[in-house]
């Protein structure tokens, strides 16, 4: 599980998301939802870090379309 303490909220690649609902069933904390173009997109404030919806790509994912920014992370650290 992921420490909420990073900041590790997944991100969500517009291009890529088909909106196709598989994060939305999948996050236990219910923070993916879907925008007016049927887009993925996390809801920050109720995301509980588990990093199911990231973890889990390819397979959860069919597009590949969610990540954890480790780059972003890593910077944080330095």
């Amino acid at each position: 599980m992921i420490n909420p303490e990073t900041n590790m909220i997944p991100e969500i690649d517009r291009d890529k998301c088909n909106g196709c609902k598989i994060c939305v069933k999948a996050c236990p904390g219910k923070c993916i939802f879907l925008d007016s173009e049927d887009i993925a997109y996390i809801e920050a404030d109720y995301c509980e870090n588990c990093g199911i919806c990231a973890y889990e790509n390819p397979h959860l994912c069919p597009e590949e379309a969610i990540k954890l920014p480790w780059d972003k992370w890593q910077r944080n650290l330095q």
